[in-house]
């Protein structure tokens, strides 16, 4: 691989812009030359804030030059999902009849990604409302996967995760209800951090978002090429802001987890040959470096799937129907598969009315304490990041809702965790299917995504860093 700046880590990156030898003018330069000569064929970034930006790396120049010191992302470009709000700029979530309703603020983790230094250089493609695995929209169009063409990059955070693998910017922001972090790193061979429920703060909420479910399990997250970035970025989004109801002063669990437990979940669904080959590897990554590994049975992660679809995906149905008719027909299609499971799960023509809302609120707590009690003897759990190799590039439209039925079941891994509050990390392995390095998923305790990072670091130590593709 070349030296180009658009190669480099974001912590590395920082450190030379803080030290001088590179300047934040030519960091950016580097991302823009980045986006004109791969975006037309990604599709990944949908505006450019291009003034902004320049302006911006201008200033922190200036800064440095002044002898001021900076944030820990200072002058590094960075991306924001285009369904955050940023100050003078819509945030459409793919739709368009928002494509000119300028954001008056920012929201809390874009404040805290600027009062780290990072330079907002613009906004990432991502699905209707980001309710999909995949991103194409009737706004944008689609992204696609910057290792393969023929594969989804992900979503909802598609373009986020396209724009890292391909060298755009170092880190981006996602958001997390349903794997949207962590899935777009799996699909596109990066690492991605979902935090626990209220270590960094989402959006400024109003009255329009439609579902409860959002502001309890939605978190924001990083996506970047190494587990130090991932880190990084984490450091910088976190933080209590008042304007999100769910968010907490700093908390962190001291890091120092040497067990593993190990779920396949073949019981769910049966996991294609290369995922088990990468969990295979991660575990001997693992005990090589002094990890304790041992296989566990378990049901928990059933149940954290069928609470996903009720609590998350049910109540979205029912509470945001003018959503998915702005959705289209690429968001009715999208959906077919989640309502077969839902189907499959509870029988036909189910809804969830306040009597089974509440039953399934109080069954929460249970599994919650259930997954406690596992992290208790094994205080990190590796897991596939998906029972399938990444999806064809818009599978979920024009396939049989017996394939979207399976797809939404592949998926189980992404949907356990966010409605429970834990953290997962994927980080890619050296097993590579389709031309993408196959990530694993680890979760842990909440809070204990230091864990995680220590977890995830030993994994990237035995294969290596994701390339830029």
């Amino acid at each position: 691989m070349s030296d180009e700046l658009y190669t480099w880590s974001a912590s590395r990156l920082a450190k030379a812009i803080a030290g001088r030898e590179v300047s934040a003018q030519e960091a950016l330069a580097s991302s823009l030359e980045r986006i004109d000569a791969v975006n037309p064929a990604l599709n990944a970034v949908v505006d450019v804030y291009h003034e902004e930006a320049v302006r911006q790396a201008e200033a922190t120049d200036q800064y440095l030059a002044a002898g001021f010191s900076l944030g820990p992302l200072g002058g590094v470009p960075t991306l924001i999902k285009d369904n955050v709000r940023t100050a003078g700029h819509p945030a459409t979530n793919g739709i368009p009849s928002r494509a000119n309703i300028l954001s008056p603020a920012d929201d809390p983790v874009v404040e805290n990604i600027r009062r780290g230094g990072a330079n907002v250089i613009g906004r990432t493609n991502v699905p209707p409302w980001c309710w999909e695995w995949f991103c194409t929209n009737e706004l944008w169009g689609t992204t696609f996967n910057a290792r393969n063409h023929d594969l989804t990059p992900g979503g909802s955070s598609g373009g986020a995760g396209s724009a890292v693998a391909a060298g755009i910017v170092p880190i981006a922001h996602g958001n997390d209800i349903a794997g949207s972090v962590r899935y777009p790193a799996y699909a596109n061979g990066i690492v991605g951090l979902r935090p626990t429920v209220g270590a960094v703060p989402g959006k400024g909420y109003t009255p329009e978002d439609p579902a409860l479910s959002v502001q309890l399990f939605a978190v924001q997250g990083p996506l970047a090429r190494t587990v130090q970035d991932a880190k990084l970025g984490f450091d910088v989004m976190r933080g209590y802001s008042w304007r999100d109801p769910v968010t907490v002063p700093q908390v962190d669990l001291p890091a120092g987890a040497r067990r593993v437990g190990v779920y396949r979940g073949t019981e769910i669904t049966p996991l294609a040959p290369e995922v088990g080959q990468a969990l295979d590897a991660a575990i001997v990554a693992l005990e090589s470096r002094g990890y304790v590994v041992e296989e566990i049975k378990t049901d928990v992660f059933q149940q954290m799937f069928e609470l996903e679809m009720l609590l998350t995906f049910q109540e979205f149905v029912q509470s945001g129907s003018s959503h998915i008719i702005e959705g289209g027909e690429i968001m009715r299609k999208g959906l077919e598969g989640w309502s077969a499971v839902v189907e499959d799960l509870f029988g036909t023509g189910f809804q969830l009315d306040l009597k089974s809302y509440g039953r399934t609120l109080a069954r929460r707590g249970t599994v919650i304490r259930t997954l406690q009690g596992l992290l208790e003897r094994t205080p990190i759990i590796l897991t596939p990041s998906s029972a399938e190799v990444p999806f064809l590039h818009d599978e979920d439209q024009d396939t049989p809702v017996s394939r979207k039925h399976d797809i939404v079941l592949a998926q189980w891994p992404m949907c356990g965790t966010p409605v429970v509050g834990f953290p997962g990390l994927v980080v890619p392995t050296n097993v590579v299917a389709k031309n993408v390095p196959l990530g694993v998923h680890l979760i842990s305790r909440r809070f204990g995504e230091n864990d995680l990072f220590a977890a995830g670091q030993a994994l990237e130590d035995a294969f290596g860093p994701a390339s830029v593709s």
